[in-house]
């Protein structure tokens, strides 16, 4: 059973075929694990101390979402993107911790910066653009393809009309409005 609304089911070029413990499921390209998951009202996956979890937040925070993909455990459901045929498992309690791989084992060349950032939300991105600035060699990394962090997944608030007619007279004016994300020409962030 589906819980995708009628009429909402991927097209050839979009399908992808997944299995969830066996089961064979239907994935949309780019969609998320997690949503695979929930529209075939799959729910519980993994448990912890005996309690059944599931995806929470749905932004990768909370860990309670994850599952194991083609044999490698702790992955995030809700921030994996559906690329190819998946085998979708449930999170084992205290799965096995592969090794680390050997310094150049991927072929890469080892970075050495001056400055590492951690993290592309906007605290990380202001201090690696400073760094840069200040001549620093900077690499900034982040578990996500998109820097933004939490800014990226919040959808403005609801605003009373009498303010939002407000911010839109000031920002015609030129005058930008940070809170309510608009700029000089209204556009928004």
């Amino acid at each position: 059973m589906s819980l995708r609304a009628p009429g909402s089911e991927p097209d050839l070029a979009e399908r992808i075929e997944v299995s969830f413990e066996g089961r064979p499921l239907v994935a949309r390209r780019g969609e998320s694990v997690a949503a695979v998951l929930t529209a075939n009202g799959i729910r519980s996956l993994r448990e912890t101390q005996g309690e059944l979890r599931g995806v929470f937040c749905g932004m990768g925070v909370c860990l309670d979402c994850l599952v194991t993909i083609d044999g490698v455990s702790g992955q995030r459901s809700c921030m994996t993107k559906v690329d190819r045929p998946m085998s979708i498992a449930k999170q084992r309690a205290l799965p096995e911790v592969a090794a680390a791989p050997a310094p150049g084992a991927d072929g890469l060349p080892p970075l050495a910066p001056d400055l590492l950032v951690v993290g592309g939300g906007a605290a990380g991105m202001t201090a690696a653009a400073l760094a840069a600035e200040a001549g620093l060699d900077t690499v900034l990394i982040d578990e996500r393809t998109l820097p933004g962090g939490a800014r990226r997944t919040r959808r403005p608030r609801a605003r009373r009309a009498s303010r939002g007619r407000a911010a839109a007279r000031r920002s015609s004016r030129g005058v930008g409005c940070g809170a309510l994300g608009a700029r000089g020409g209204g556009e928004r962030t």
